[in-house]
């Protein structure tokens, strides 16, 4: 059951570190500070590209957990069945919550590992990890 609420707590520290990173890069680009927004984007590639996907995660968990509390309130309903409608609600989120950490750490090190390949064969850190980030947006994250 701890590990359960540690999968939903990564899940909402990753969502947090993307959504830094994306108000970080706008706010360099609002600035015009290119050189170093592009520093940033390659540095925060992998935030910055899971932070969409995540953020829509957690507005369904939210109506998630808004469905749950209606549940609870019914007077209708028995309370073994809203225990069991709860429990199924919860499952499902520890899982999709789970498949977006996973995800995100998988992405963070491929990106990670192109960076680095790249500063061993003597190329800069521009011509690696930033549109490695951006084709991954498309992925399963």
């Amino acid at each position: 059951p701890s590990l359960q609420g540690e999968v939903i707590e990564d899940f909402y520290r990753i969502r947090e570190r993307g959504r830094r990173a994306v108000l970080t890069r706008n706010r360099m680009k609002r600035e015009k500070r290119v050189e170093e927004r592009d520093v940033f984007e390659r540095e925060h590639g992998w935030e910055i590209a899971i932070s969409p996907s995540f953020e829509r995660q957690a507005r369904r968990f939210s109506d998630w957990r808004k469905k749950i509390s209606q549940i609870d309130r019914d007077k209708t309903i028995p309370g073994s069945e809203k225990a069991e409608i709860r429990k199924e609600i919860m499952r499902r989120m520890i899982e999709l919550a789970k498949e977006k950490v996973d995800a995100a750490n998988e992405l963070r090190t491929e990106i990670q590992g192109l960076l680095n390949q790249g500063a061993r064969h003597g190329r800069t850190r521009e011509g690696n990890g930033r549109g490695s980030a951006k084709g991954e947006r498309s992925g399963t994250i």
